[in-house]
């Protein structure tokens, strides 16, 4: 079984030398997909950078919107272009530990989970003191994702997201924003019932000084999502 991690990318020239130095240090990661989604600062050059380092040039492919297309469509050029098994998400802004995704797909090969999901919430995973808000926000989504979908998820917004390949066939994923994690999770749940463990976390998370782009309009976005996809008749 092979694994491709997607890393969609929008002005991170700060953080992203170290992000990919991280990832591509682990070994088990057979692909490396980074997406710049049309970034204004110097994530290109960057990214053009890396791109000619002979040592990564079997693992590390590079990929530039010309626009802005959001994560959503960042994450649907990488699920495109990705040729693993399993696919995981990973951000650019070391808010996450790519050290875990290499738990969670060793976790998923034992099990042969379909869906292996990381939650900042299940202990024993150092985590950065951030927003009570955040927190609470995210609390409600989980809430709601578990009542729709009658699961028992403890953070399904998480970054950190493993799974099959094959759990994105059968559908479309319409969304371009930070909703999209909403839209193919409730997809993968209703079209698939896969085999879901959750395991824990590390987090990190950045101040809106540093970058932080989720914003509280996207909760609403994402119950729309939640709810939209569970009422559909397809």
């Amino acid at each position: 079984m092979t694994i491709s991690i997607i890393i969609p990318a929008y002005n991170e020239a700060h953080f992203l030398d170290k992000a990919l130095q991280e990832v591509l240090d682990i070994q088990e990661f057979n692909e490396v997909i980074v997406i710049n989604d049309g970034s204004k600062d110097n994530t290109k050059t960057i990214l053009d950078v890396w791109a000619q380092k002979i040592e990564y040039r079997d693992r590390l492919l590079v990929i530039n919107h010309e626009i802005n297309k959001g994560k959503g469509g960042a994450l649907q050029t990488g699920f495109k272009a990705a040729k693993g098994d399993y696919l995981a998400i990973h951000d650019a802004d070391l808010e996450y530990d790519p050290i875990d995704i290499l738990h969670m797909y060793k976790v998923a090969l034992k099990d042969n989970s379909d869906l292996v999901i990381g939650s900042r919430f299940l202990g024993g995973k150092p985590q950065r003191i951030s927003y009570y808000l955040n927190k609470v926000a995210n609390k409600l989504l989980t809430f709601s994702m578990n009542v729709l979908y009658n699961k028992t998820f403890t953070d399904v917004y998480c970054c950190h997201k493993l799974f099959k390949k094959r759990l994105l066939e059968g559908y479309t994923i319409d969304t371009r924003g930070f909703e999209v994690d909403a839209e193919f999770l409730s997809k993968m749940i209703k079209y698939h019932n896969p085999r879901v463990i959750e395991v824990p976390s590390s987090y990190f998370g950045r101040t809106y000084e540093e970058g932080k782009k989720i914003k509280w309009l996207d909760f609403f976005q994402v119950i729309f999502q939640m709810v939209k996809v569970r009422m559909s008749s397809k």
